[in-house]
């Protein structure tokens, strides 16, 4: 880990890719994505429009798993012993 300066932040490297280039990298290339898309957006819509496409697909990600999380724990058929 890589303590970033004048920050409580640490930075974790993953196979010599740092995970915060990785996240950098994506935002840049679905910003060109989407200004291939939409080539007469402002820089700001932009940003903002790369900026509501990852907080979609990060809710989406969290219900998928919220949802799987309480299928597995709450699944009335685990109580009943089969071993008979």
């Amino acid at each position: 880990m890589i303590k970033l300066p004048n920050s409580k932040l640490y930075l974790v490297e993953f196979s010599s890719i740092s995970i915060l280039d990785y996240m950098t990298n994506t935002y840049n290339q679905l910003k060109k994505e989407l200004s291939v898309l939409y080539p007469d957006v402002t820089e700001k819509e932009l940003n903002e429009m790369t900026n509501n496409l990852i907080d979609f697909y990060i809710t989406a990600v969290k219900v998928v798993l919220k949802d799987e999380n309480q299928e597995e724990t709450s699944n009335p058929l685990t109580d009943i012993d089969d071993t008979n």
